[in-house]
């Protein structure tokens, strides 16, 4: 325990030299863009070699953009108050909701079983429906909630560790094919689709699994049915976003706490309470500092627009707590693809 500790002080340490170097390349400019800049380098630095939980690290840097200075209060936290943040409290309450229930075992029974049980099947036919969703649920973040219980089910289904080099594939693969599909022109779609899935692949070659161990779905219990009947509900509000004009963070929040209403009979009160709200404050730090950048004009937001676009779909996949951080530095190069 002493030894793990260490080395996460040392990575701790590492980030914040590195982000008091970068302040040298900074002295041109504003001191409240400097100031800005090094906190926010901080915090880049800690979430990749993540030292403590990304969410501790978002507060503190919030609370240093306010603290130090560099924008007032409202802003500094602004991020807690916009919908996506809650979007993903929704999120974490549906995946609840598919797991506790065994729904997403069962989602993940059916998969394994159609496709025989292949791991690259299964990635392969995620990426594709992930394509294909793409014209029915305009939202990524819906996407990434649909295809996450999905997922969810497969993980469970094969008795891997959530952070597996199959639970990563997966997680991985989902998350940013919803940014790419998002903004990849449509005769670029299939070659997203094969350079995804080879990359994956190559990078988390999946560790040895029995495919005997794979079961047939039981019959339906009540509370599978109830779940499914909000993850239904969820799913056809989410795909007919154009008529009805509701946000999906509405939507995603709305049936969340309906499911968790005494009536539903899904949740009960002691289950409530181990809600995980790290998720919530990870992305409201990543919101409010995207807020401070493009406020202070430190990183220039013609350059770093698109990436601060995206940044909640992948704070979203990785709240499912199936990978890491630099997970995401791995499969960058897949990002390039809208770009061509």
């Amino acid at each position: 325990m002493s030894a793990a500790r260490g080395y996460s002080h040392k990575k701790a340490q590492k980030a914040q030299i590195l982000s008091l170097c970068l302040l040298c390349f900074f002295v041109a400019i504003p001191i409240t863009n400097q100031i800005a800049l090094t906190i926010t380098a901080g915090m880049v630095l800690l979430w990749l070699f993540s030292p403590v939980d990304p969410a501790i690290t978002g507060l503190a840097g919030c609370a240093l953009y306010w603290i130090t200075g560099v924008v007032n209060f409202e802003t500094a936290f602004i991020g807690f108050s916009r919908e996506l943040s809650w979007f993903v409290f929704g999120a974490t309450i549906l995946a609840a909701a598919v797991t506790q229930t065994g729904l997403a075992v069962r989602l993940g029974q059916v998969v394994t079983s159609f496709l025989r049980a292949s791991y690259p099947r299964i990635l392969l036919a995620i990426i594709i429906t992930g394509f294909f969703l793409t014209f029915i649920v305009p939202s990524p973040m819906a996407r990434v909630v649909v295809l996450a219980m999905v997922g969810l089910g497969v993980v469970e289904v094969f008795g891997v560790a959530p952070k597996s080099n199959i639970s990563r594939g997966l997680f991985v693969s989902l998350t940013s094919t919803a940014i790419v599909f998002d903004s990849t022109r449509p005769f670029l779609a299939l070659v997203a689709v094969a350079v995804c899935w080879l990359g994956v692949l190559w990078l988390y070659p999946p560790e040895a699994y029995s495919r005997e161990q794979v079961s047939k779905p039981g019959a339906f219990t009540g509370r599978e049915k109830r779940a499914s009947m909000f993850v239904t509900l969820a799913a056809i509000l989410w795909a007919t976003e154009i008529i009805h004009h509701i946000s999906p963070s509405r939507i995603g929040i709305g049936v969340a706490l309906a499911a968790c209403l005494p009536r539903a009979g899904i949740f009960d009160a002691e289950e409530f309470r181990r809600f995980n709200p790290l998720p919530i404050l990870f992305m409201g730090a990543v919101l409010s500092m995207s807020a401070v950048i493009t406020q202070t004009n430190a990183f220039y937001p013609e350059h770093v627009e698109r990436l601060l676009r995206h940044a909640p779909v992948l704070v979203l996949g990785y709240s499912y707590g199936h990978f890491e951080l630099k997970d995401l530095l791995k499969i960058g190069w897949l990002f390039l693809i809208p770009a061509v």
